[in-house]
């Protein structure tokens, strides 16, 4: 009975809410939904509505995550588990960092890049995670990509009140919306607008600049992700990050219409394509000093393919390397500017992508000058 008085007065304290706007009515009808659901015993409890009442209008919050699942948090997340790096790294850029209590171990592996969050407790691997740390951190929320790990290796472990949401935010073709969202449950911070603000007027100034170029005269792009595991060159096409990241530059994927995701190719179909930019992918580098030689590698490897010589691209010296860290999430506009000026150096000639990647450093991330003086991010460096 204590509880239903309880309850009945949160909904009696909420009830006038017509001139508060539409957002009010979205946490007044999740409110309300969350008292009817606790009075049957399925709900989130007295504790987190008393919580949502006092912060109301501003929470409930709710969203659909990357996997389809509604989510409703009924207060700020204030013990989070980064499962993966690009968690972390959007969660850091939001402002959140503080309320990471743990992470995946690609975290605890790149203290550069995340000085910080590196030395929060380990939870293991990505799609592997350690279920007795996550339990005995006792967080509200966890943040998994949307595949890894499947719900047998951690859902079913959690106690209902932990929350998962799962969202990749490494994607270039749906990274922006999901970090508007993540920002928007987790409280819509002044630094996830303020990266929001960079990040569109990056992307505008690119998309300006080559919305124009004819089709026939756009750059034709390979991209090599090493040796193939069957057959000549491995490559990527549509549904990865590196493909979205040429289309939006203004380039043409040689292989978009051949191949879906990652695929190998005949390297006699590489060089019949003529591509006139070949652009290498590299898991390197990045956050991590000392791997320029594998950027080298990788360069040299594709140079001295048979017969790739007749290409115009490596004829033509436009061959180039570029890190996964570089081109996946929050940095992501810093590594646009860059491959739109490798494809179109003219029409970039008076854009500085490099003072655009320091100005990402400084503004949205807790890296040292190291990074920017040592940091290996794409290659040849020129």
């Amino acid at each position: 009975m204590k509880g239903f008085g309880a309850l009945t007065l949160i909904l009696l304290l909420i009830a006038p809410v017509s001139s508060l706007g539409a957002a009010s009515d979205d946490s007044h009808q999740l409110l309300a939904e969350g008292i009817l659901a606790t009075l049957k015993g399925d709900g989130p409890g007295i504790d987190l509505l008393r919580d949502a009442a006092a912060l109301y209008p501003s929470y409930p919050r709710s969203i659909t995550d990357s996997a389809g699942v509604e989510i409703v948090l009924y207060r700020p997340p204030d013990r989070i588990i980064a499962m993966n790096s690009n968690a972390a790294d959007v969660l850091s850029v939001i402002g959140l960092g503080t309320q990471v209590i743990g992470v995946g171990d690609t975290v605890v592996k790149t203290p550069l890049q995340f000085p910080d969050l590196a030395l929060r407790t380990n939870i293991g691997k990505y799609n592997e995670p350690d279920i007795e740390t996550i339990l005995a951190l006792r967080p509200d929320l966890l943040i998994s990509y949307v595949l890894w790990p499947d719900a047998e290796k951690l859902d079913r472990h959690l106690p209902k009140r932990i929350t998962v949401i799962r969202m990749d935010l490494y994607k270039a073709e749906t990274f922006r919306d999901e970090f508007s969202r993540l920002s928007y449950i987790t409280g819509d911070s002044e630094k996830a607008a303020a990266y929001l603000e960079w990040y569109d007027k990056i992307h505008t100034l690119v998309q300006e600049r080559v919305m124009t170029i004819p089709e026939e005269e756009r750059t034709r792009v390979f991209v090599d992700y090493g040796a193939g595991k069957s057959t000549g060159r491995r490559t990527m096409s549509e549904g990865t990050g590196l493909h979205d990241i040429i289309v939006t530059a203004g380039g043409i994927n040689i292989a978009g219409d051949r191949v879906t995701g990652y695929a190998d190719v005949e390297n006699e179909w590489v060089i019949a394509q003529k591509p006139d930019v070949i652009l290498i992918w590299s898991p390197k580098g990045g956050y991590v000093l000392g791997e320029e030689e594998y950027f080298h590698e990788a360069w040299d490897d594709v140079i001295k393919m048979p017969g790739f010589n007749r290409i115009p691209a490596i004829r033509d010296e436009r061959i180039y390397v570029i890190s996964s860290a570089y081109g996946f999430g929050t940095s992501s506009p810093a590594s646009l500017v860059k491959v739109a000026s490798w494809l179109y150096p003219d029409l970039f000639a008076d854009i500085d992508p490099d003072a655009i990647h320091s100005e990402y450093l400084d503004r949205f991330t807790h890296t040292g000058k190291e990074i920017k003086e040592e940091g290996t991010f794409y290659y040849p460096k020129r």
